[in-house]
């Protein structure tokens, strides 16, 4: 079953809305999601603080990948966005619907939670990343591709549309047959990924290494443990670095050319040149 976190709504108010969140839950509206609540550190204001992400993503790991719902009206709440949802699936909630319960009008808020779970219900069914073997787990900021396609990473980060959602579900589509490519028919291996910049992403090669918490996610996604992109360039003569989502330059081995890269950009297991 789903769950959601909704996390940073002010102190003073856990309470109320704890008992908001169970009437939500009796009515029936959450339709079945586990919650789990965790409050602001300040007593009057709804911000979510960057000393409380570690925390916020080792229970969203707990509760088997839930969603975060953020409440703050922080000026510094793109830096706690930027933080979670490469990891989890995340979203902000309005937070006058929060304050209103502090008058004991809990429906704001459970409209906000009923609407932000309907949404995400059709983006667990056509968008979020399910195997090894979805577009999603490549890496968005490296894997090159065009035109719409490029933008698949950052729709399925939004929220807020469902008609949006369910376009981006069929763009998963069309960005596996686009870019599912055949490189040599000759051998009987999985057909791997390749981009426009001519780099064959492998996704069946041998695993190892350990991505450490919280990078063994993506988008709510639990990343199969030792995994990796076996990455080299078509034409082994074309390339001789590549660079990794740091802006590190990473010197192709001269035996393999290939590097191990992982679903968040980064190069496993050599030293950059």
């Amino acid at each position: 079953m789903p769950g959601f976190l909704l996390a940073g709504h002010q102190r003073g108010l856990a309470k109320v809305v704890a008992e908001a969140v169970e009437t939500a839950r009796a009515s029936g509206r959450l339709r079945g999601w586990e919650t789990r609540l965790v409050h602001s550190r300040l007593q009057n204001q709804s911000i979510l603080e960057a000393s409380q992400v570690e925390a916020v993503l080792e229970q969203a790991q707990d509760l088997d990948g839930a969603h975060v719902f953020g409440v703050s009206v922080d000026r510094e709440r793109g830096n706690v966005e930027r933080q979670i949802k490469p990891y989890f699936r995340f979203r902000w909630i309005n937070p006058n619907a929060v304050a209103v319960t502090g008058q004991r009008d809990f429906e704001p808020l459970i409209a906000e939670l009923e609407r932000a779970i309907l949404e995400d219900e059709v983006w667990i069914a056509s968008v979020k990343p399910k195997s090894t073997s979805s577009p999603l787990a490549l890496p968005g900021g490296l894997f090159k591709a065009k035109g719409d396609l490029a933008s698949l990473w950052m729709r399925c980060e939004a929220y807020g549309d469902v008609g949006a959602i369910r376009a981006t579900g069929a763009l998963v589509d069309k960005f596996t047959v686009a870019y599912r490519k055949a490189i040599d028919t000759k051998k009987n291996e999985k057909t791997p990924w390749l981009d426009h910049d001519d780099w064959v992403w492998k996704d069946d090669g041998e695993e190892h290494g350990a991505a450490p918490f919280p990078k063994n996610w993506k988008y709510s996604w639990a990343v199969p443990e030792k995994f990796h992109f076996d990455v080299m360039p078509k034409n082994p003569r074309a390339k001789t670095h590549f660079v990794d989502i740091h802006g590190t330059s990473h010197k192709l081995p001269k035996d393999s050319k290939n590097m191990n890269v992982t679903v968040h950009g980064e190069v496993r297991g050599y030293k950059s040149s």
